[in-house]
């Protein structure tokens, strides 16, 4: 499903959808997910989101406040898949391996998904 929008840049949800509850905010585009609280994703990223990691809508919110996804057995963080190209770059830049680096929410609010809010950091 592609996001619509209205003139004044808020998300158009279709008739009939209740699972859906979203709006834009100046921030890019806040969203209720499975009932467990509003996530902020840029604009673009909401989206893919929907698209790419809900695709077959299995994505899910942890006791800690995570969007995860089941993929190929394994928990994968909305988070860290949203990143993937700069992780990786990342863990080459500085001769890492994946498993010594971490996905940051920067001002440690996990619903807040918005590139700028997060960052790769090593593992203490």
């Amino acid at each position: 499903m592609s996001l619509q929008f209205d003139e004044e840049g808020k998300v158009i949800i279709p008739t009939g959808v209740t699972h859906a509850k979203a709006f834009y905010t100046d921030k890019g585009i806040s969203a209720t997910i499975r009932e467990k609280g509003c996530f902020i994703f840029d604009k673009e990223d909401y989206q893919r989101f929907e698209e790419e990691f809900n695709h077959k809508g299995d994505a899910y919110v942890s006791e800690e406040g995570y969007l995860l996804r089941n993929n190929e057995g394994h928990k994968e963080s909305f988070h860290k898949w949203l990143i993937k190209e700069k992780f990786e770059q990342f863990c080459k830049e500085n001769d890492c391996k994946w498993e010594e680096v971490e996905v940051h929410h920067i001002n440690l609010n996990h619903k807040d998904n918005r590139k700028s809010n997060i960052r790769c950091i090593t593992k203490i």
